[in-house]
């Protein structure tokens, strides 16, 4: 992180990092759980799959903004 944010903003930097992280801790469950109840388990296991494309894919489509500064 530090090749990409700013000195005096590292510190926000992994604060947003860690409460991303931890949101989805708290979150992924109740929602894979509400998914798997309305939807079955194939649903559930398909959203967390399209969920981890989008989230590992995120980055690749905004590289340009993360170059080193």
């Amino acid at each position: 992180m530090p090749l990409v944010v700013p000195a005096p903003d590292l510190t926000e930097a992994y604060t947003w990092l860690g409460v991303s992280v931890f949101a989805g801790i708290a979150l992924g469950p109740a929602a894979g759980g509400a998914l798997i109840d309305h939807g079955g388990p194939g649903v559930a296991l398909r959203a967390s799959v399209g969920a981890g494309a989008l989230v590992a894919g995120l980055p690749l489509l905004r590289r340009h903004r993360l170059a080193a500064r």
